[in-house]
C-alpha cells in the first residue's frame, strides 16, 4: 500500500476520534456510560449535536471504518460490521426512552437531525 494513502486512512481515524471526543466534551455531565434517562439530564441539541443525535457514536464507528480501512484485512471489516450493529442496537434503546421521557421535542430533533443513518430506529 502507498505510504500517502495509509496516512489518509490514518487522518480518518484521528480526526473520527477527536470528533466524537469533542461531541463528549461537549456533552459534558449529560453522558453516562450507561443507556439511561436521568431527571437531571437534559437533551442536547447544540454542537455536534445540532445535526446529529449520536455524535459519539458517529465518530467511533468512523473511526473503526478509517482503521479497516488502513488495515485493509477481512478482520477489520468484521469489527467495523459487530460495532455497527452494537451501536444500532444501543442507539434503537436511547431512542424508545428518549421519546418516552421527552416525548413531542424528541420526535421534533428526530425529525431535524440524523442518527448514525437517517432514518434508523
Amino acid at each position: 500500500m502507498q505510504l500517502g494513502r495509509l496516512r489518509h486512512r490514518r487522518a480518518v481515524v484521528a480526526l473520527s476520534l477527536r470528533f466524537a471526543t469533542q461531541a463528549r466534551l461537549h456533552v459534558g455531565a449529560n453522558w453516562s456510560g450507561a443507556v439511561t434517562v436521568e431527571q437531571s439530564r437534559s437533551l442536547i441539541r447544540s454542537g455536534r449535536y445540532h445535526y446529529g443525535r449520536d455524535a459519539i457514536d458517529t465518530g467511533i464507528l468512523l473511526a473503526f471504518i478509517g482503521a479497516a480501512l488502513a488495515w485493509a484485512e477481512w478482520r477489520g471489516l468484521l469489527a467495523v460490521l459487530l460495532v455497527a450493529v452494537t451501536l444500532i442496537i444501543k442507539l434503537c434503546c436511547e431512542e424508545r426512552w428518549m421519546l418516552a421521557y421527552v416525548g413531542d421535542v424528541y420526535s421534533e430533533y428526530r425529525k431535524a437531525s440524523w442518527a448514525l443513518l437517517r432514518g434508523l430506529c
